[in-house]
């Protein structure tokens, strides 16, 4: 493996394949209709609600009470975000698998997306209390929190009129400046390492500002149509690479622990389907379509192993 890949040039396959995962989650919202997530319907908030807090309240009590097992020292709160994580279905990894399988205009589709969106807000709440109170210091804990209520702010009452007034001023059939996409660019990688420097997930802060562009613009479009193949067929490929890279199950040698890990996110994924189903029930659907969501509400992808190998890259977790 070593001939293939050898360690002296998997700092390149490291830096693009963070590259992928960044944009991909940029893109995405970028691409999506966001009238369909804007106002949730009641269905949306029962189910999105149910399929978040029953699955986070099973798991951060399992976790509080086996954090010596899963936490490493100097990590307590370790369990509150490892809960959330399992809890969330990534609006990103849901949008593009419904977009592949063309059921957005679906009914379950619509659910889902509007579902995520509340689970999302609900998880990321969660996330953000998670950073905030494993700051070593108050003043860090404080500096954290005002970081992030700053960059939300700045996204929508900032960024986004500008975003706004450019595709007002851009006449129609006009392409956009150059200069402007390299700008737009340029700010998803300074978002991604903001939010890596106060903590949260380097996807978090450019899924922000890719809900930030409206879908359908001249801006919207030029944007995806400059980066979606370089994306596609370029930088994703990386991205799998270092994933199959970073997997040596012959590493693991505490089995008890690994058995420990393993159950967590299995009751996690079953808690999460259960908790789907049954408030779908209530909303009037039958078993398969019930089903057919809760299997959707967990589906996992990018963000999950981005989150996962950076772990490792930051002794959160190891092979073993």
């Amino acid at each position: 493996m070593d001939t293939i890949f050898p360690k002296r040039e998997m700092l390149v396959v490291n830096v693009l394949s963070t590259l992928a995962a960044i944009y991909f989650v940029f893109l995405i919202p970028v691409k999506m209709n966001k009238n369909m997530i804007r106002w949730p319907p009641k269905n949306a908030l029962k189910i999105g609600m149910t399929c978040f807090l029953v699955p986070f309240m099973i798991t951060a009590s399992i976790g509080f009470y086996l954090s010596g097992e899963i936490s490493r020292p100097g990590q307590r709160f370790f369990f509150i975000f490892m809960a959330a994580c399992l809890s969330i279905t990534p609006l990103p990894v849901l949008a593009y698998t419904i977009s592949e399988y063309n059921l957005v205009n679906s009914e379950l589709g619509r659910l889902a997306l509007s579902s995520s969106v509340v689970n999302d807000i609900m998880g990321y709440f969660f996330i953000a209390v998670f950073i905030v109170v494993n700051q070593t210091t108050t003043r860090n804990s404080l500096l954290a929190l005002m970081s992030l209520i700053a960059v939300v702010i700045f996204v929508f009452y900032m960024l986004r009129p500008g975003i706004l007034w450019i595709n007002r001023t851009t006449s129609k059939g006009r392409a956009i400046d150059q200069i402007v996409i390299v700008l737009v660019l340029l700010g998803v990688l300074i978002f991604a390492t903001i939010g890596d420097i106060i903590g949260a997930a380097a996807v978090d802060l450019p899924l922000l500002l890719g809900l930030a562009i409206p879908e359908g613009s001249p801006l919207g479009i030029a944007l995806a149509e400059t980066i979606d193949t370089m994306l596609e067929d370029f930088l994703l490929p990386f991205f799998y690479i270092r994933l199959g890279l970073s997997v040596d199950v012959y590493q693991i040698n505490d089995t008890r622990k690994f058995l420990v890990l393993q159950s967590l996110f299995i009751t996690g994924y079953i808690a999460k389907l259960v908790s789907t189903m049954i408030p779908s029930f209530f909303c009037g659907f039958n078993l398969r379509h019930a089903l057919s969501l809760g299997l959707m509400m967990n589906i996992r992808g990018i963000v999950e192993m981005l989150i996962f190998t950076t772990w490792k890259t930051n002794r959160v977790r190891n092979d073993k």
